[in-house]
């Protein structure tokens, strides 16, 4: 039971690059160790130094950008990349998510498993997409966790009957940290629209299963039926009509927004202080650039020490073929020298090379354009083969 709890955490905790690296750097190490060739341990050592090198990347730039971002508050930050701490609150009355049986939450992680031969076997995995409300004292902004990186420090992990629920989630009231793309909408009034808030909220809803399961889904079948949508839809109109009713004495109401940012610049939530985040990103960049120091400085040792690879057996032969003719071999053109007889006449030309064992392809271009081709199975031998081309028909070749 405690190897399967160790396995299920990993999986679990398996949501970002840092604490896959930590699970992939054992397992490279593992393989390197495993292989005899200097050469192929290289390989496996330089998969650990490219992965830290990304890691790295990856965890300085969370750091820096954590640092370097200056706070903001809502009454008077700038529009664009903000960095602003509050507290989360609930988007609307009943709009907390999670299960019938957890607390409320703004965000929620989870993983359902139901036993299955005395092993948890995954049943659904997700995570919220609503919208939630950041509150700093001067001023409220609504936050879309969509493709956000959320940290947090409170989890769950409950059995009931033959399902594992476990979790992360975000509680109302807990302290928010968010670094981020902030909009502000404002501007002159505009005619309230009930009807598509209402859609809008709905529509929040429906990307949040679990929170349309565990609080409509009263006869349990895992499923939303018609009553009880008509249901979902009666309490989203209620809450409309008491958020445009707080909001009705407001002439020009400005609403902010906190999403992801545009290019490569990180989009963080965290229900801890920012002196947290910021040490947490700074660890993890120093263990991911000590390991990729070490994995790199590893594999260059390795690639020195490694010896050459083997190269293939060959064999030296021997080529006769008459004089003016064309030979290549293995696709490789050659240059006969020719062979003068006593009487000074030029009757023939030789090759001599060596050349892998194995099939070997000849082909022959004599003097009138014909073109013959043999391909020949050379032997690992140590004596010299005598190939004879005699670019006759009859009898093409021989060998000795």
């Amino acid at each position: 039971m405690a190897a399967h709890f160790l396995s299920e955490t990993i999986r679990w905790r398996l949501v970002n690059l840092d604490n896959l690296a930590l699970l992939l750097y054992p397992l490279l190490l593992g393989l390197a160790l495993g292989l005899v060739h200097p050469a192929y341990q290289a390989w496996a050592v330089g998969a650990i130094a490219a992965l830290g090198l990304v890691a790295w990347l990856r965890a300085y730039r969370r750091y820096r950008a954590v640092v370097d971002t200056p706070r903001s508050r809502l009454a008077s930050a700038a529009q664009g990349y903000v960095e602003l701490e509050g507290r989360a609150a609930l988007f609307g009355p009943g709009d907390g998510i999670g299960f019938a049986w957890t607390p409320p939450a703004v965000w929620l992680r989870y993983a359902i498993y139901r036993q299955s031969g005395g092993r948890p076997r995954l049943v659904e995995r997700g995570q919220s997409a609503s919208v939630f409300v950041l509150e700093d004292g001067s001023g409220k902004a609504l936050v879309d966790p969509e493709g956000a990186e959320v940290i947090t420090g409170r989890r769950f992990s409950e059995q009931r009957g033959d399902f594992l629920y476990r979790g992360e989630y975000i509680a109302p009231g807990d302290p928010l940290y968010v670094l981020g793309q902030l909009v502000t909408e404002g501007g002159d009034h505009q005619p309230d629209d009930p009807a598509g808030d209402v859609g809008a909220l709905l529509s929040h809803w429906k990307r949040d299963r679990p929170f349309l399961l565990a609080r409509y889904d009263r006869n349990g079948d895992g499923d939303i039926d018609l009553a009880e949508w008509q249901r979902a839809r009666s309490d989203a109109e209620r809450t409309v009509a008491a958020r445009l009713e707080a909001e009705g004495h407001l002439t020009n109401p400005v609403r902010h927004r906190l999403g992801a940012s545009h290019g490569w610049r990180p989009y963080l939530l965290g229900s801890v202080p920012e002196a947290r985040l910021a040490t947490r990103f700074r660890r993890w960049a120093v263990v991911h650039l000590l390991l990729f120091l070490l994995a790199g400085s590893a594999t260059a040792l390795l690639a020195q020490i490694a010896p050459p690879a083997p190269a293939p057996p060959q064999r030296e032969v021997f080529v006769s073929l008459p004089a003016g003719a064309a030979l290549t071999l293995n696709g490789r053109a050659t240059r006969p020298a020719p062979v003068t007889d006593r009487a000074g006449t030029t009757a023939t030309a030789f090759v001599r090379g060596a050349v892998p064992v194995g099939l070997l392809r000849l082909e022959l271009t004599l003097a009138d354009g014909r073109v013959q081709r043999h391909d020949i199975e050379v032997p690992a031998a140590d004596r010299l083969l005598l190939i004879t081309l005699t670019g006759d028909a009859a009898r093409p070749l021989s060998l000795r």
